[in-house]
């Protein structure tokens, strides 16, 4: 399906040089709470992909396997409905992201892809 009209916030970033690089996986109808109901499947958080990155905590300490308990061997999810673009701007894919924030599907992907 290819929409014939664009939302306003996109024309605007366009008219002001913004490039649109690609749309986003996200739950059907923004309803969601972890984009895992997505016709094209899960979206899997940037943390358990398999990219380098190291967990720290408030002090700049790296957290050890015992502090992180069973994130280790996990992949979480990406929370929240908007949860492609929260992972896209988290891999560096994108610097900014747009989403709809029903009821914190901006806020919660946001806080579990780290961003």
């Amino acid at each position: 399906f290819a929409s014939p009209y664009s939302a306003t916030v996109v024309e605007r970033s366009e008219q002001a040089g913004g490039i649109v690089v690609g749309k986003t996986n996200l739950d059907e109808f923004a309803m969601g709470s972890g984009t895992i109901d997505s016709c094209y499947g899960a979206t899997k958080n940037i943390w358990r992909s398999g990219i380098r990155y190291r967990l720290e905590d408030k002090e700049n300490r790296e957290l050890n396997d015992f502090e992180c308990g069973s994130l280790i061997n996990s992949w979480p999810v990406a929370g929240g409905s908007s949860g492609g673009t929260a992972v896209a701007v988290a891999s560096g894919a994108a610097f900014v992201g747009l989403g709809s924030d029903t009821g914190g599907s901006v806020r919660i992907t946001a806080a579990w892809c780290g961003i």
